[in-house]
């Protein structure tokens, strides 16, 4: 199975393939037959990742009710292994909607310091920064990216002691990674550099 963007036809197909089976598992499930409605939503989640990968919307509540509907039978294990799918889901999403919303706030500070509003930008590049700190997974060069916006504000506004602890932070991010030589550092040495002369 080479391509697996379905057409309409297919995809349409599937759909009500897929809402047939969790039809008919809910109804096994209301006679108490659960290792028979196991089987059908396992089988609507294999069909659904397949041709239409994990959306959260159709995912979460078919891994909710597998959860429960193992433990109902005893299964602790295969409960566990569909609530830990189920947070690594929520988490993942959680964290990509969270990123898209600093990377906006970090778009408006940069654009108030553009237009010399440096003041007005701390608040959304400190936010921004904030919940890239919580959320950026494995890409610590988007917090680095942000600490430095944060303290190229603090650097014009006067604010040097909070601008040298955020491009030292930028800094050791940087130089751990694959992004050694990005421009930011570079542009963290020399706002230090200049921190020092001042």
């Amino acid at each position: 199975m080479e391509d697996r963007e379905p057409g309409k036809d297919t995809k349409e197909f599937l759909e009500r393939r897929i809402a047939r089976l969790e039809h008919q598992a809910e109804a096994h499930a209301s006679l108490g037959e659960y290792p028979r409605s196991i089987e059908l939503l396992e089988e609507a989640c294999r069909l659904s990742r397949i041709w239409f990968g994990d959306r959260l919307s159709s995912a979460v509540p078919r891994l909710q009710l597998l959860a429960e509907q193992y433990r109902r039978i005893g299964e602790g294990a295969q409960a566990e292994l569909r609530s830990r799918r189920l947070a690594a889901l929520e988490s993942s999403t959680e964290d990509l909607e969270a990123m898209r919303y600093a990377r906006t706030l970090n778009s408006l500070g940069v654009l108030r310091c553009e237009s010399g509003q440096h003041e007005g930008a701390l608040q959304p590049l400190a936010q921004a920064l904030e919940i890239a700190r919580r959320h950026h997974g494995e890409d610590g060069s988007a917090v680095a990216v942000l600490a430095a916006n944060l303290a190229g504000a603090c650097h014009v506004l006067g604010k040097h002691r909070q601008a040298e602890a955020l491009y030292l932070e930028a800094l050791s991010i940087l130089e751990c990674g694959p992004r050694r030589d990005a421009p930011e550092v570079l542009y963290c040495l020399c706002s230090l550099a200049e921190l020092c002369i001042l």
